[in-house]
């Protein structure tokens, strides 16, 4: 990946969205990193950090790429990883997990929870704070972060990948087009084949295997700080999905905001200048949830449907 002056990063990022393929100096990038195991499988991340990391730990964010959890690769959020590397000098690391032909549901929320604890793990070698651990993810990448960021100690989703002394849990979370609830989305919409295939068969066969992949049955008034942004057109996701979850933290009494963006389907945000925009609100929810200073004054962001 080219090493190139920070305005220029920004430059490309904000004219090419996911497809700008450069690296900002100062951030270096490590590709194809093992965080863990599942059977007869390495488990990889590719992790951007900033070689003057500053004094103190700092937080981490683990994000996860979307693909109906049957395809997609961890080079979806490069530039977002890049971006906050730079930025603020998080380690930011951009997972694989194990595809739902390979291993259905909870397969891939173990994984995920297994490269939370891979970043805890090595919170000293690399100067984390483990209390400043975020995960984000889109899509289907959306639904494994919010699993992982709302069933903190549930033992079936935890998995045996490695690390089991470094807890898994998520200080925040941002969900992207995420898919949240299955069981109301069985009820009034036919499961596509990706979902038969992760969750291993038909709502109504198996009920309570799509109630427990729904992460808002889980919120509760411990569920850690979320930024739900979500695209009003979504034909994939319905924006319905984002804000029931909105809603269930608010009767917790837990703290989420919550975007959604006119005009936009699913996957939106990995084009030109969406790309900008919703790294511009994750970068303003981080830095209000995780204490970060910051360099420059955030532009104004414009203010969607947030209620």
């Amino acid at each position: 990946m080219k090493s190139v002056p920070l305005a220029e990063f920004m430059q490309a990022l904000k004219e090419q969205g996911r497809k700008a393929e450069v690296l900002p100096e100062g951030v270096t990038f490590q590709e194809d990193v093992v965080y863990g195991h599942g059977p007869g499988t390495e488990l990889k991340l590719d992790l951007f950090d900033r070689k003057a990391r500053g004094s103190g730990p700092r937080p981490a964010i683990v994000f996860i790429h979307g693909g109906g959890w049957s395809a997609g690769d961890k080079t979806q959020f490069h530039v977002q990883c890049a971006y906050l590397a730079a930025q603020h000098g998080m380690l930011a690391v951009s997972i694989k997990y194990r595809l739902s032909q390979e291993a259905p549901f909870p397969a891939a929320v173990q994984d995920c929870k297994c490269a939370l604890r891979w970043v805890r793990a090595h919170a000293a070698e690399f100067g984390v704070d483990p209390k400043r651990v975020a995960v984000a993810g889109s899509s289907a990448g959306g639904h494994l972060a919010g699993m992982v960021a709302l069933t903190p100690g549930v033992a079936e989703f935890e998995g045996a990948g490695g690390h089991a002394q470094a807890s898994s849990h998520a200080d925040a979370a941002v969900l992207i087009n995420a898919v949240l609830d299955f069981e109301s989305r069985a009820r009034s919409e036919f499961a596509s084949e990706r979902v038969l295939q992760f969750l291993g068969g038909a709502y109504k066969d198996i009920p309570q295997v799509y109630r427990r992949a729904s992460p808002t049955r889980y919120v509760g008034p411990q569920s850690p700080p979320a930024l739900i942004l979500h695209g009003a057109d979504d034909e994939t996701v319905k924006s319905s999905q984002a804000v029931d979850l909105r809603d269930a933290y608010f009767r917790a009494n837990a703290h989420a905001e919550i975007e959604i963006y006119p005009g936009v389907g699913h996957g939106w945000f990995n084009a030109a200048p969406h790309t900008w925009t919703t790294l511009q609100r994750i970068e303003q929810f981080l830095a209000a949830t995780f204490k970060l200073p910051l360099t420059a004054p955030l532009p104004k962001l414009r203010t969607y449907a947030k209620t």
